[in-house]
């Protein structure tokens, strides 16, 4: 799959950001506690988004109708898999700086089932997101996203 404009310049500016920042701050933690958040997205790994994402989180990219927080993106989580039962979340690259991860990550799968009032179409998908998090206290507290949809 060829990457669109939208994920080269996101991942393009974030490295460049973080190589450029002669105070830049990598940290690990951070960049393990998000590669969770889409592991457990994503079903492959077992446990709670409440693990990972702050109860008050605000996804700046949520789809209109469901809540913010925790509660919203287990709603999501569970819609997509309801969608995409073999929904697949690759990282391509993790970055982080401070209290921010900066990741870019292929999204691949086949609409086998009903997701957000949409009937199965069998057609697979395979995008690209670009997404920045913010964590605060261990935790999942800010999430802006794009996506080559």
């Amino acid at each position: 799959m060829r990457m669109g404009s939208v994920g080269r310049s996101f991942i393009a500016a974030s490295m460049l950001l973080i190589a450029l920042s002669v105070d830049a701050k990598p940290v690990p933690q951070n960049e393990a506690l998000v590669l969770k958040f889409y592991r457990i997205f994503a079903g492959a790994e077992a446990g709670s988004l409440s693990s990972v994402v702050a109860a008050n989180a605000v996804d700046h990219e949520m789809p209109p109708g469901m809540p913010n927080g925790v509660e919203g993106l287990t709603a999501l989580a569970k819609s997509m898999k309801s969608g995409f039962p073999e929904i697949e979340l690759k990282p391509v690259a993790v970055l982080s700086d401070r209290d921010f991860v900066f990741a870019f990550v292929r999204m691949s799968g086949i609409h086998t089932g009903e997701m957000m009032g949409l009937p199965a179409t069998g057609k697979r998908i395979d995008l690209f997101s670009a997404s920045v998090f913010r964590i605060e206290l261990g935790k999942i507290a800010e999430h802006w996203g794009v996506s080559d949809d």
